[in-house]
């Protein structure tokens, strides 16, 4: 089960979700799907988009990290939030397209089985 420790529910009161429900995915057990085909593709496609992004935040920070050393025009110009930003959106856009392709891989694999 899904513990819903960031909702301030945590396991040690009991309290528990399934993936589909912590998500607001309920509406596909509704159409006959089976509930752990969706925890399973769920959690495969949170893993594949942790682990990838992760690869992108540290090629991102790392790149910035340097173009700040290196390049005076980098530190002067461009601000706090300019770079954060340019650390970030690869890490954010990483994660949401390889959990979506994820996701669509594992349901093509479910529709196989």
């Amino acid at each position: 089960a899904f513990a819903c420790a960031m909702a301030g529910k945590g396991a040690e009161a009991g309290y528990t979700e399934s993936f589909r429900e912590w998500f607001g995915l309920g509406w596909l057990s509704a159409g006959g799907v089976d509930d752990t085909a969706v925890e399973r593709c769920g959690t495969a496609a949170l893993r594949e988009g942790a682990r990838q992004s992760a690869v992108a935040l540290a090629g991102a920070g790392a790149a910035v990290g340097a173009a700040h050393k290196l390049w005076p025009a980098f530190q002067t110009r461009l601000g706090v939030s300019g770079k954060t930003a340019l650390v970030v959106s690869p890490f954010f856009l990483t994660f949401f397209l390889q959990s979506e392709l994820e996701m669509n891989r594992c349901a093509k694999r479910e529709a196989e089985a």
